[in-house]
């Protein structure tokens, strides 16, 4: 029987024929084989049923709806991450796919220290193969139910699937990738939890980790805006401003139940723009009662699993006792998901140091009012527009919601929400990072932060 995926993910403890020296076969008599064979066939059929080749039958349909169609995931996989789009790298081929799982041979797994950041490329095929060989070991876990060994099987193979390389070599990785440093976390998850399901695969509401597409997904373009802001001395000034200016909360609670509704039907849209298909990315509460409601909880430190919360009060209440609807919240703290890198902050050298000489490293990201000025310019345009629509204003129309104070100079909130939505309509990025490090937007907010407010709205302007 020739070798597939199903079977390879198999331990090789089960064998047909004797290995010692002078044993023979066991042989059954035909009789017995001829009243066995239905069921023999049937066994086979199951050992066979996830090979890629023989997932299909004359008609190219499913033999099963239990069996796993790996050549669907593999091409699945590849859409879900673009990965054909790719200029300088490119996917792993299933066949090579395949062969990595089938001809498993990995290094000796030396590194034990779950600190989420791979040292090289070395040490990232160290962890992803001894990976590999821990998705087959756990095949035999009495612990583990049949659907659950499965999806151990289908993971790893979603896993290996988004890898990319660098193309003209066999298995350079590039280290930067999201979904390369997704891959990594995953596979040091399994070989730090094994058969604990509940620590390697379940996952409630709310609960991101690294096998959500959107997980860091934009985050080189966060650090590339971090880096160019760096260059104009005003946009940090407004980001602060900006984002600890409670005005821009212009909707108010006479206007929830609208506002609700239309800016979910935004979600849906904004979700769909984006391809972003993971289901259960949050949860409902309350502020009352959570001290993470309308946030994103991250936790990367080494010695425990990388994964983001977010949870939404279920009615758009704000700490403060301000409103914002709960679409607005949800793309604004998504949009938080997209600018996080996939790993932990330690530095590459940090691998070889033990868990007692590594001080706890907070990310830079969680340190900079740079990270809220994006999605904060992205919701202001986006209540603005929400609360026109509900009151049957001109789009266009700047009003008064309060100002923004930059030394003795001060800027309308309203005339930032109409800019930023044209700039919106202008520059149709999907990653709002990429979209915010425009040339024309950064001087605009370097101009405004540093106290030169130019009037753009030469007509409509009206008091609410």
């Amino acid at each position: 029987m020739k070798a597939n995926v199903y079977s390879a993910f198999l331990t090789n403890k089960v064998k047909v024929f004797a290995t010692k020296k002078d044993v023979k076969p066991f042989v059954l008599p035909r009789k017995i084989m001829k009243k066995a064979a239905p069921f023999l066939i049937a066994s086979a059929m199951t050992l066979t049923a996830c090979s890629p080749k023989s997932q299909q039958n004359s008609n190219n349909q499913p033999k099963s709806a239990n069996e796993v169609n790996f050549t669907e995931i593999y091409h699945e996989v590849i859409d879900k991450y673009n990965l054909t789009a790719l200029k300088e790298k490119e996917p792993f081929s299933q066949d090579e796919i395949n062969d990595m799982i089938i001809h498993n041979n990995p290094p000796e797994l030396v590194d034990y220290n779950f600190n989420h950041c791979p040292e090289n490329v070395e040490n990232f095929w160290e962890i992803v193969q001894n990976g590999i060989k821990a998705t087959k070991i756990v095949q035999n876990s009495p612990t583990l139910s049949f659907k659950q060994k499965k999806e151990y099987q289908i993971v790893a193979f979603k896993m290996l699937s988004q890898m990319t390389r660098i193309k003209g070599t066999k298995d350079a990785v590039d280290l930067s990738d999201y979904n390369n440093l997704k891959t990594f976390l995953y596979f040091e998850k399994l070989l730090k939890y094994g058969d604990n399901y509940e620590k390697v695969l379940e996952k409630d509401d709310g609960l991101i980790n690294e096998q959500a597409e959107l997980f860091g997904r934009y985050y080189k373009d966060y650090e590339t805006l971090e880096l160019k802001a760096q260059n104009f001395s005003g946009v940090r000034k407004f980001a602060y401003q900006l984002y600890n200016n409670n005005d821009r909360f212009m909707l108010s609670y006479q206007d929830s139940v609208q506002a609700n509704k239309l800016s979910k039907q935004l979600l849906q849209k904004w979700l769909k723009k984006q391809n972003i298909t993971d289901e259960n990315l949050w949860y409902l509460t309350s502020v009352e009662d959570d001290g993470f409601a309308n946030a994103v909880a991250y936790w990367h430190r080494r010695g425990t699993t990388v994964e983001l919360s977010l949870g939404v009060d279920s009615r758009g209440n704000i700490d403060e006792g301000d409103f914002s609807p709960v679409g607005a919240i949800l793309i604004h703290e998504l949009q938080h998901v997209m600018q996080k890198k996939p790993a932990s902050p330690e530095n590459p050298e940090d691998n070889q140091k033990s868990d007692d000489d590594v001080a706890f490293v907070s990310s830079p990201y969680d340190e900079s009012c740079i990270s809220e000025l994006g999605p904060t310019l992205y919701s202001l345009a986006m209540e603005d527009r929400l609360y026109k629509h509900i009151h049957g204003i001109d789009t266009d129309k700047v009003l008064d919601y309060g100002t923004l104070q930059f030394g003795k100079s001060k800027l309308k909130l309203g005339e930032v929400a109409v800019w930023f939505g044209k700039m919106i309509d202008k520059y149709p990025e999907n990653s709002v990072d990429k979209l915010v490090a425009k040339d024309e937007i950064l001087q605009q907010l370097n101009q405004w932060g540093n106290g030169k407010i130019n009037s753009l709205q030469k007509t409509k302007s009206s008091e609410r």
